[in-house]
């Protein structure tokens, strides 16, 4: 019979607990400030910035809807989709690169002291 690993710990966060949320919104704050380098052209990184900044505001705006027509999940993408004038499919891309990847590289420098043990 295979033998199961003992769980040791299970750690949740909740954004800002394990790191300084203020230092990496300020890096990533200068990363996308070179979007249109990345990218190539100024009129992608403006798209990326609505999207985000959409979004953003959008999960706001959800938190309060009493009765959504359809799944938080997929309206999250949605509604900011119908205000860009993108596909949903893109919206999801352009946070799953900016908001859940990229700051990645971030956290080692921003966590907080305590975390490292």
């Amino acid at each position: 019979m295979k033998r199961v690993p003992q769980i040791r710990a299970i750690l949740l966060d909740i954004d800002g607990t394990l790191y300084h949320q203020q230092s990496l919104r300020g890096l990533m704050a200068v990363e996308l400030s070179t979007a249109p380098f990345v990218l190539g052209s100024i009129h992608r990184a403006l798209r990326v910035w609505q999207i985000l900044k959409y979004f953003r505001e959008g999960r706001e705006a959800l938190r309060a809807m009493e009765d959504p027509s359809a799944p938080l999940a997929r309206l999250q993408y949605s509604l900011v989709a119908e205000r860009v004038c993108v596909a949903p499919g893109e919206v999801e891309m352009v946070v799953r690169e900016w908001m859940y990847s990229r700051p990645l590289k971030y956290l080692k420098i921003c966590r907080r002291r305590a975390m490292k043990e």
